[in-house]
């Protein structure tokens, strides 16, 4: 395994961006079409610009200005959650830290985060607690749950050429936190037991997520995207990993279409009859976005579900 961001980014680089051409096996026709990634690295300086995972501005005047009626109208969704204000602080704290405007993308990412936590709040405030993100694109989720809850740790799992993203972008927030960038499989069992507070997994690997002892698996708007055999496999490595009582939260698409035609139904994602569902129903501050420009709001292509279940 690599220890520490430089070495981590470094290897993540060299990997997925001296061969730009190069696409993974999981990678879904989806990602191949609109994946617009790009980076550098000069000098021991990576820079890098995205494309196709998040609504991100750069917190500038000009984008501040830009941004002030989406901003606005965000008040209206969060008057709807008085209860929840305290999540909206420490989204803004996370969102400056990486250096981006507050915005509908950190939002709905805290609002679901803050449901969760009513649910699992005893879970995740145990010592050694252990989430694992699937597809987060700029490390904001990670980041914000590592702000609620301080104890836990945090594996991020992702497409190689986003999870350098990820861990670029947590690394603002905790620069200095000890990070792990897992490279085989007998990784996975030493560094939980290590001090890492991030564990960083490349999606090629993503069977090995069954080594893992994870309280809680997160996927919001990004299975809609991938291959349906890929998502079916990832409840079946879920189910497969290590340790008793794992929760899954899930926000996706009831239904999408993927560029090649293949059609990935929320329903049919895996999930089984003995499943304890907390809750499940169409997530009411995700069904519809603001935009700068009349009428203001935009519906989401389709319906986006979330359901969070004991496998």
């Amino acid at each position: 395994m690599l220890c520490g961001y430089k070495d981590l980014l470094k290897a993540l680089y060299d990997i997925y961006y001296t061969n730009i051409e190069q696409y993974s096996d999981v990678t879904s026709s989806h990602w191949r079409e609109v994946g617009g990634h790009e980076a550098s690295w000069d000098k021991g300086v990576l820079t890098l610009k995205g494309a196709g995972f998040g609504d991100r501005l750069g917190d500038d005047w000009l984008r501040w200005c830009y941004s002030l009626p989406q901003r606005f109208l965000l008040q209206s969704i969060i008057s709807d959650y008085p209860n929840l204000k305290w999540i909206v602080e420490k989204a803004k704290y996370v969102a400056k830290r990486q250096g981006t405007i507050f915005s509908y993308d950190c939002l709905r990412q805290a609002l679901s985060l803050a449901l969760m936590s009513q649910s699992l709040n005893d879970i995740l405030s145990a010592k050694g607690a252990r989430i694992c993100i699937i597809g987060d694109g700029y490390g904001y989720l990670a980041s914000l749950f590592k702000t609620v809850f301080p104890n836990i740790q945090v594996v991020e799992v992702n497409l190689g050429k986003t999870l350098l993203f990820d861990a670029a972008y947590v690394q603002k927030v905790f620069p200095n936190e000890d990070v792990l960038l897992l490279q085989d499989k007998k990784d996975c069992v030493d560094a939980q037991s290590g001090s890492a507070s991030f564990l960083f997994l490349e999606a090629e690997h993503y069977d090995w997520i069954e080594e893992l002892k994870i309280d809680l698996f997160i996927n919001i708007a990004s299975m809609q995207e991938m291959n349906l055999s890929v998502v079916q496999n990832y409840l079946q490595f879920m189910r497969n990993s290590k340790g008793d009582g794992k929760y899954f939260y899930c926000c996706n698409r009831i239904e999408k279409h993927l560029p090649d035609g293949e059609v990935v139904r929320f329903s049919e994602y895996g999930w089984q009859e003995d499943d304890k569902i907390v809750f499940d129903e169409l997530c009411p501050w995700y069904q519809k976005f603001p935009v700068p420009y009349p009428p203001f709001w935009k519906p989401f292509d389709g319906p986006i579900q979330h359901r969070l279940t004991q496998l």
